[in-house]
């Protein structure tokens, strides 16, 4: 297929006059009646339009016969328009669409004459403006200066865009070619989907519509508690037992979280290893800005500023009488507190930096701020939301979710808690509230002022806060600095085995484990990279969109293919290198930094770094699509490597047993002799 599509693109590049026709033909279609929804005249026009950096087609041209192919589509709806007046919309295919024809009517007579210049860009409608302007009568005069002035707006604002990606991305005829395909594929995929979504939709309901009138039948026959909780549930006019039901439904996911998220911190899962991944990512964004805008956000989640918040909204709970709610609010966050303390006694869980607190609160899991903060302002959501104006709502919880999220997110910038800290406190929280909630709910309601306790809420919460960022602010810059964690070595210890404490294979952001990592590097990365290049390897292309398309080329150079910027442990490789083998293999060599210095001789301090060698193919995917596939072996592109740097020596990991892929072995280099 690819072939057809380069000859294709290849003969029009030679016959300019059929990519004029080409465009001629999409702008005129696209304006008609059904056609202009089936046929992508704008999609065909900017790929045409992509060629003329190359010289296959010309700016002026393109703009003649794409303004005389919409003057021409529009003339013609408009003809059809005043020829059979509203008799053509019983007709097929315009009998198909009598929603667009409504709308079109209504977008016509709200607009006027200026709809058919707005309508040239308003897609849904834009086949049908031209016909109704015929069906209403609009004086020909008035419709042909509109529609030749859209014309003229219409055209640039599609060939421009499309002149300007091909002079960025440099295209090829044969790139615009699989681009064209690519599209084309998109579009015939999306039209098959909503063909047999409205399909689905019109035969499936029905049927789920008879089910449901029969379940409500058997459930109104009888009285026991399961026909009478179906009954409740499926009843339009109970909306109580839905949303307890939603509620229920709430509850058991968060529990479900939160109890995983404790299991594999008992456990050691993925979970934990992608703490120390998201950890290392985050702390790489650490700047002095963010740690000053990050420590004042994590203060508004402090105990003081809690106590502040739970006071005043008490008190004034209290003041208007609502003894249950204000009970509940206490119970809500007392709850909350005592089982973060709880939990984290049990676990002891050490945070990432060891000396933050002391007491219970030196340890991590859960993460207090995050269980606390949403316990109270979740449960005061639970206390207005329902007397609250339904355009209030939405701002409100919203409101709610930016500030916990906000203080959740700076505990793990700060280094305070793990992922799995937060992750287990929010879900624990919404559990809770959940839970407290439906208990709430079920009794007779009280009158809370909901507008009051809000202006209390955000009162004491902008006081307190201010008040501990005035008491703690200095202290708690200082407390929450990045740390420097980095590990010293002798250069005879890390020969003598302690180059086996490094990790053994590539962690990724989601904590799993990928490929083995089979190089170790003592010294400078410039001084490796130039000797690298000495003999061969090049530098890969940066990762962007221009660079991406190589991906949709026919037998892509490997030079120029991209290389994925994998992580480990959060952290991105400092050093990326290609070896280019064959016209569809390359070598890509990878090395990470790590928090462990090696001291050389002359009480000289050099760094370590690990990586891996991997031999990746292009392999066609789905046409157009190239994709890169790693090939499992991990030891012949080790082996490339060795005799490119004199101090280099392989050594076998003990701990691993000779496998297919990997023998165990990793190559150690060194700026100086091992």
């Amino acid at each position: 297929m690819f072939e057809y599509v380069k000859a294709t693109i290849d003969f029009l590049a030679q016959h300019p006059e059929i990519s004029y026709s080409l465009v001629f033909l999409a702008a005129t279609f696209e304006s008609m009646p059904l056609l202009g929804s089936v046929v992508p005249g704008s999609t065909i026009i900017l790929a045409v339009s992509a060629t003329a950096p190359s010289g296959a087609v010309s700016f002026w041209p393109l703009v003649f016969w794409s303004v005389l192919g919409a003057v021409i589509g529009d003339g013609a709806s408009y003809w059809l328009g005043r020829r059979y007046q509203r008799r053509i919309l019983s007709t097929w295919p315009c009998s198909r669409y009598p929603q667009l024809a409504v709308k079109s009517e209504a977008f016509f007579a709200k607009h006027g004459g200026k709809s058919v210049v707005i309508g040239r860009f308003t897609p849904a409608l834009r086949p049908f403006i031209p016909l109704f302007a015929g069906i209403l009568d609009m004086p020909p005069r008035r419709f042909y200066v509109a529609n030749i002035l859209s014309a003229l707006l219409w055209a640039p604002a599609h060939i421009i865009p499309g002149i300007a990606l091909g002079a960025t991305l440099g295209l090829a005829a044969a790139v615009v070619g699989r681009l064209v395909g690519l599209g084309a594929i998109v579009v015939v995929t999306l039209w098959g989907a909503t063909l047999i979504a409205k399909y689905i939709v019109r035969q499936a309901l029905p049927h789920v519509t008879r089910c449901i009138i029969a379940v409500r039948l058997w459930a109104s026959a009888g009285d026991s508690l399961i026909k009478r909780q179906m009954d409740a549930l499926l009843d339009p006019e109970r909306n109580e037992a839905r949303a307890i039901g939603l509620v229920g439904i709430v509850l058991i996911g968060a529990t479900w979280l939160f109890l995983g998220a404790l299991e594999d911190v008992v456990t050691g899962d993925p979970l934990v290893r992608a703490d120390r991944a998201v950890y290392s990512l985050l702390q790489s964004f650490r700047s002095s800005t963010g740690d000053a805008l990050m420590t004042t956000i994590t203060e508004m989640g402090d105990s003081l500023v809690v106590i502040s918040v739970v006071c005043a909204a008490t008190a004034w709970l209290l003041f208007r009488r609502a003894w249950r709610s204000a009970l509940y609010l206490l119970v809500a966050v007392a709850g909350a507190s005592l089982f973060n303390s709880g939990i984290k006694l049990i676990l002891s869980r050490e945070r990432p930096i060891s000396d933050l607190y002391d007491g219970v609160s030196a340890f991590s899991f859960p993460s207090g701020h995050a269980t606390v903060n949403f316990a109270l302002y979740g449960f005061i959501c639970v206390l207005i939301l329902r007397n609250l104006s339904s355009a209030w709502r939405l701002p409100v919880v919203g409101l709610v979710l930016s500030l916990v999220t906000l203080i959740a997110l700076s505990r793990l910038y700060l280094g305070a808690h793990w992922f799995s800290d937060v992750l287990a406190g929010l879900s624990f929280g919404v559990a809770w509230i959940a839970l407290l909630g439906t208990g709430y709910q079920a009794h007779r309601q009280e009158m809370v002022e909901a507008k009051g306790l809000l202006a209390v809420v955000c009162a004491a919460l902008i006081t307190g806060g201010g008040l501990n960022a005035y008491l703690h602010y200095p202290t708690d810059v200082e407390r929450y600095a990045p740390r420097s964690t980095t590990q010293q070595m002798s250069s005879a210890q890390w020969m003598a085995g302690g180059w086996q404490e490094m990790p053994v294979r590539r962690t990724d952001l989601i904590g799993e484990y990928e490929g083995p990592l089979t190089v170790q590097l003592v010294g400078d990365l410039d001084s490796l990279e130039q000797e690298l290049l000495a003999h061969g390897w090049i530098k890969p292309r940066a990762l962007s969109l221009a660079n991406s398309l190589t991906w949709i080329e026919s037998n892509p150079d490997p030079a120029l293919v991209p290389t994925i910027p994998l992580l480990h442990e959060g952290l991105a490789p400092s050093l990326t290198l290609i070896y280019v083998q064959s016209a569809s293999s390359r070598l890509v060599f990878r090395l990470w930094r790590t928090g462990t210095v090696i001291n050389s001789t002359g009480a000289t301090q050099k760094h370590l770094w690990i990586g891996a060698a991997t031999q990746e193919e292009l392999r066609p995917l789905i046409w157009p699509l190239t994709i890169t596939a790693v090939k499992p072996d991990a030891n012949t592109p080790r082996d490339s490597l060795i005799g490119l740097i004199p101090n280099s020596v392989l050594a076998r990991r003990t701990s691993i047993h000779d496998s297919k892929f990997w023998d165990g072995q990793v190559l150690l280099m060194s700026s100086e002799s091992l």
